[in-house]
């Protein structure tokens, strides 16, 4: 597997392009996190995925400022640059062409916000979530998940310009006000939803995942003893029922 890199607007992604054609996975990183998934890239495109891995506006290597929009809108820029079915990579400015443009977006917790918050994007064909926040207006209600004001602060002094935000806007997305998921999905849209979550995850209240996957009639699988999900903690059984998942 090679990965390659590119650019749209401010974004830069890592692509990783499969022999076979069975759509485009992007692959939506949690928050904090260091941009190191190759072992997933690698096993998604192994198994027949065009795999794309991008940095949110405002942080790593992308231009612009985190959070001064929603980042669903940056996956929605990577979005449109799939339905044009081509992508440049830019050390050898070599082309590569989509050939089947069904897409699947992958989020761990923060990542997985955004992908459930696309959930109702005519363009995207289906979404896995991993330890989702689904309503941040309501985080931590009951002081019995991360505090999030607490996060910000640390992720400015342990991660410096890795993540470039405002205060302002930090505190915007903390109650809801930048990314929400829909509280109500339609039965078309539900349908394209997977959440795996943990009862033990002590970052996420599990109940609220429990009552919004029930509430919308999302499938869910429940795995034991992970904590607060995130990519590096994908086991193979699970990696199995998010490819089962996508190939249904």
């Amino acid at each position: 597997m090679i990965i390659y890199r590119s650019k749209i607007k401010d974004i830069i992604f890592e692509f990783s392009p499969s022999e076979e054609s069975r759509g485009v996975v992007i692959v939506c990183d949690g928050l904090p996190s260091v941009p190191k998934q190759k072992e997933l890239l690698s096993d998604l495109s192994s198994l027949g995925f065009f795999v794309i891995y991008p940095r949110y506006r405002g942080t790593w290597e992308s231009g612009g400022e985190f959070l001064k929009e929603s980042p669903t809108e940056d996956i929605k820029d990577v979005i449109d640059l799939i339905k044009k079915g081509k992508i440049t990579e830019l050390y050898a400015d070599k082309e590569f062409e989509i050939k089947n443009k069904n897409i699947y977006l992958i989020g761990s917790s923060f990542g997985g916000v955004i992908a459930l918050s696309l959930a109702e994007n005519e363009d995207v064909s289906k979404v896995v979530a991993l330890s989702p926040v689904v309503n941040f207006s309501k985080h931590n209600n009951n002081n019995n998940e991360q505090d999030l004001v607490w996060l910000g602060s640390f992720i400015k002094k342990a991660f410096g310009q890795g993540y470039r935000f405002s205060d302002e806007n930090w505190h915007k997305m903390t109650k809801g006000e930048i990314l929400n998921p829909s509280q109500e999905l339609d039965k078309e849209k539900s349908e394209k939803v997977l959440i795996l979550y943990d009862k033990s995850d002590e970052s996420i209240d599990y109940n609220k995942i429990e009552n919004y996957s029930f509430k919308n009639n999302i499938k869910t699988i429940e795995v034991k003893n992970i904590g607060h999900l995130s990519f590096s903690k994908l086991s193979e059984e699970m990696k199995n029922e998010i490819n089962n998942w996508l190939s249904s």
